[in-house]
C-alpha cells in the first residue's frame, strides 16, 4: 500500500434504521442525512477536489501509568 501511483481512499456513511429520537428532537439530526455515496467500481475515475497534507506521529502505549509504576516499585521494596 502507498506505492508509486497508488492512492488509498476512504469513504464513510451512515444508514438511519430508526429515527425515533430525531423525530421528536429535530435538532439531534447531523444535517447530512440527504447525502448518499455514489457507486464506485474498479476503473472509476475520481477527481481530486482538495488535498490536505498532514504529518502524524504515533506513540507506543505507556508501559506504566503513574499508579502502576508506584505499585511495581512498592512490590519490589523500593
Amino acid at each position: 500500500p502507498g506505492g508509486a501511483g497508488e492512492v488509498r481512499r476512504k469513504a464513510r456513511g451512515r444508514i438511519l434504521r430508526f429515527d425515533g429520537g430525531t423525530k421528536v428532537m429535530p435538532a439531534l439530526r447531523k444535517g447530512d442525512e440527504d447525502r448518499t455515496l455514489p457507486a464506485v467500481n474498479k476503473g472509476y475515475v475520481l477527481h481530486l477536489l482538495q488535498l490536505t497534507p498532514a504529518q502524524h506521529f504515533t506513540k507506543p502505549p505507556a508501559r506504566f501509568s503513574q499508579a502502576s509504576r508506584v505499585r511495581a516499585l512498592e512490590k519490589r521494596g523500593m
